[in-house]
């Protein structure tokens, strides 16, 4: 195996069994990475078949590569004849992201919880949680933790940068109830937050993007207590969507400078842009 840190881009090679009989459902599942998780899920239930298993497998080769966070795939499928191989049609080309990758296919919470708290590698790790239900991409270099400790029973995850961490991430997800016969208006809810949290003392920066395919809050908040030492600054983001809401938190000591968190301010800021609800 060869290694390099902090690679600008890379590309894998490797040979891989395709199965040649999907069902009609399998083939759309096979487009978005939720899906194809869902296709995994199956075939670890022993629902479906490995691709190795089918009796209507077909050899391939996939590439995978990327750059940044960006990732491409190309399939091709090959069969042989006596003294060549010959490349069937045109090869599938798909673009994904961090997480699409071999590397990750097993890499999820339930195979392997000690991931959640180590440092992402390159390009950041994509983290399932079932509950409350979202996919959150955690940016190279930061990991998981949990406040205020890992025992108490009321215990929170957290995410903050693994090295000279300066603060912290904090999620919380909001499900509104349906109302029978009334459908919700989620640029009109965003725009009323917004409006709400500009008459909030020690709030300011007050913004709304409504041109998402989801609304887009984000406000700079004071917080001070008797039982806070230093007060604390968050900067949160609020994404609503069709059952609710999600807040993302970063929070810091006040009288830290501005420049020494600007860039786990961005990577907070990514954070929130990236996050799914499923």
């Amino acid at each position: 195996m060869i290694r390099k840190e902090k690679p600008y881009a890379f590309f894998y090679v490797s040979e891989v069994w395709i199965r040649d009989d999907l069902t009609s459902e399998e083939h759309e599942l096979n487009k978005t990475r939720l899906g194809r998780a869902e296709i995994s899920k199956r075939v670890r239930e022993g629902r479906i078949l490995a691709p190795s298993e089918s009796p209507k497998r077909r050899e391939g080769i996939l590439i995978i590569g990327g750059t940044g966070t960006f990732r491409v795939s190309l399939e091709q499928k090959f069969h042989r004849e006596p003294g060549k191989i010959v490349f069937d049609s045109h090869p599938e080309i798909r673009e994904g992201e961090v997480g699409d990758s071999l590397v990750d296919w097993d890499d999820n919470a339930e195979n392997n919880p000690s991931r959640l708290l180590t440092p992402a590698p390159a390009g950041g790790r994509i983290i399932h949680f079932d509950q409350p239900g979202f996919d959150i991409w955690i940016p190279e270099g930061w990991k998981m933790d949990w406040d205020p400790n890992s025992t108490d029973p009321q215990r929170t995850p957290i995410w903050h940068r693994d090295k000279d961490p300066h603060g912290a991430v904090r999620i919380r997800v909001y499900n509104n109830k349906p109302i029978p016969g009334k459908s919700r208006d989620v640029l009109e809810e965003a725009r009323e937050e917004a409006r709400k949290r500009r008459e909030i003392n020690d709030v300011s920066s007050v913004e709304l993007d409504g041109r998402r395919p989801f609304p887009f809050i984000n406000w700079i908040q004071e917080m001070s207590d008797s039982k806070q030492a230093r007060p604390r600054t968050f900067h949160a983001f609020k994404v609503f969507d069709a059952k609710g809401s999600m807040l993302i938190a970063f929070d810091y000591f006040s009288d830290t400078e501005p420049s020494v968190v600007r860039e786990e301010l961005a990577s907070a800021k990514e954070i929130a842009n990236r996050i799914v609800r499923l």
